[in-house]
């Protein structure tokens, strides 16, 4: 990773004071920052950006018949549509709809950020955060429909065990999930978008990420556990 990047000097700044970045990315990045007085630099000025935006917001407790009825709206959770297999433990589970619900409010409040104080970075974009069921984000996925591309931004290294891959998914309610193919654990990686794939990323409501065989899904389909899952959300 080239920590002398400018964007990436930017981006990991902003994403170390707004919390999103952790573990062992967090602390690498602290020991760099002790080390760059420049990079100390950008993290004030994002700390001075982004320190005031909550002033004067008092936080409110969502009440439970609002996710009940953020559910039925969507039409997940209901007792008469429960989906079989993997990816409906994702579609049927309410802890894991209110994480992703986190998921995607960290992730548009990270690309409003960048749009207002670096607006290269963000170009109209389908973006999901990546997190764990504990919550700790771990890739941020970003869908430049412009460049038609995607970029795999790493929030925090993941390990992966020998002789398995991480494979990156797409789905939408009702279909079955899309592969996009296979993912660094530890390095960012920029995909080539087809216009067929374009058009399916502006309908997807998740992205996941599945252990798989060293070289993908044997089936086209998700095989093993799902432990990143992230909503995806339009910029």
């Amino acid at each position: 990773m080239n920590y002398q990047d400018p964007e990436l000097r930017q981006t990991l700044a902003a994403e170390y004071v707004l919390g999103t970045l952790k573990g062992r990315a967090r602390l690498r990045f602290e020991k760099l920052a002790a080390q760059d007085a420049r990079l100390r630099q950008i993290i004030s000025d994002w700390e001075q950006k982004l320190g005031t935006l909550h002033e004067g917001i008092p936080p409110v407790d969502v009440p439970e018949h609002v996710w009940k009825s953020i559910q039925k709206r969507l039409g997940f959770g209901l007792s008469d549509h429960v989906k079989p297999g993997l990816i409906g433990s994702i579609w049927n589970s309410l802890m894991v709809w209110r994480s992703l619900t986190t998921a995607a409010t960290l992730a548009l409040m990270f690309a409003a950020y960048l749009n207002l104080f670096a607006p290269t970075l963000v170009v109209n974009q389908y973006i999901a955060v990546l997190q764990t069921e504990q919550q700790q984000a771990s890739w941020l996925i970003k869908s430049d429909l412009k460049n038609k591309q995607m970029v795999v931004h790493i929030v925090n290294e993941q390990t992966i065990p020998l002789g398995k891959a991480f494979e990156l998914w797409m789905i939408k309610e009702g279909d079955k999930p899309i592969s996009l193919g296979l993912i660094s654990p530890d390095q960012q990686l920029s995909l080539p978008l087809s216009d067929e794939l374009l058009e399916k990323i502006k309908q997807a409501n998740v992205m996941a990420v599945s252990i798989e065989p060293a070289g993908g899904s044997p089936t086209g389909q998700p095989t093993g556990p799902i432990p990143y899952t992230g909503v995806v959300s339009k910029i």
